[in-house]
């Protein structure tokens, strides 16, 4: 019985830790969010009418912290979405 009731208190304190931490990253994340456009990287000339465009998240721990998106001239392979 004793180690039940430890087992369940620990588990416990595992979920408090994991809720703590998933809004420390939210906190952060969402400081630097506020920034958008120093996050923001561009290379070469776009060409509006023959752009192919990708989207991808970017997960850390199970939280959305942000998302690429890319554009290029030619499809996407599925080598360069996975990557």
């Amino acid at each position: 019985m004793e180690n039940a009731s430890l087992f369940q208190e620990t588990q416990l304190r595992i979920n408090e830790m994991r809720t703590i931490q998933q809004q420390y990253l939210v906190e952060g994340w969402s400081s630097l969010s506020m920034r958008k456009d120093e996050l923001e990287y561009g290379i070469g000339e776009s060409n509006e009418a023959n752009t192919q465009k990708f989207s991808a998240p970017i997960n850390l721990r199970d939280q959305l912290i942000g998302q690429i998106d890319l554009e290029g001239t030619r499809d996407w392979t599925t080598d360069q979405k996975t990557l």
